[in-house]
């Protein structure tokens, strides 16, 4: 069982500038059967983010944002509480490869983007995503990393589990509204290790 509670406040100065900051809290139960523990723990996670957006107005309906980001991890697998950031539906995400390698907890990240539309239907987009962990590995004295989820599940990484640093990422994307209910994407992404993998 996991309950959620949390709050937004937006900040608009101007036509073209935009502040806002988000926070929330994760309370309930986690099943901690899928760490190999007997017992449920009390959830105790936190997310919070700070978003700065700039609008340029012009014909191009140019963007700019820059947002900050964190999701807490658990400290120590042994007390009476879990405090990993429970993503549920996530709806953003810090880059499409680091999206694929971890779940979208346990994560700081520093994330630029900017978007422009060239044709009314045309959006193209860039971003850039520094990343590290929030809290560093618990898994006592483990050399390497599995993804649990999604495509590169099953695939093992060598780390250096006293290291944080996730590292960096360039996002490029191009979408057509094709009709106001479809539209096609085409996305490209590069993704430079950090000092977490050895």
């Amino acid at each position: 069982k996991t309950l959620v509670g949390g709050g937004r406040v937006q900040w608009d100065p101007s036509d073209k500038r935009t502040v806002g900051i988000e926070g929330a809290w994760q309370m309930g139960d986690a099943n901690m059967q899928l760490a190999g523990l007997p017992n449920d723990k009390h959830r105790d996670a936190f997310a919070g983010q700070l978003n700065l957006e700039y609008r340029y107005l012009n014909d191009y309906d140019t963007t700019l944002k820059l947002n900050y980001t964190y999701l807490s991890g658990n400290d120590d697998i042994s007390d009476g509480d879990f405090n990993a950031w429970d993503p549920m539906f996530e709806d953003q995400t810090p880059g499409e490869i680091l999206n694929i390698l971890f779940a979208n907890t346990n994560m700081m990240y520093i994330k630029a983007s900017g978007t422009m539309m060239p044709r009314e239907d045309l959006t193209l987009g860039l971003s850039y995503t520094w990343a590290k962990l929030a809290e560093k590995s618990q898994a006592g004295n483990a050399t390497a990393y599995s993804p649990t989820f999604g495509p590169a599940s099953g695939n093992t990484y060598a780390i250096n589990r006293n290291q944080s640093d996730l590292g960096h990422e360039i996002d490029t994307w191009a979408t057509w509204d094709y009709t106001e209910d479809v539209d096609f994407s085409v996305v490209g992404a590069w993704y430079i290790p950090g000092n977490y993998f050895t």
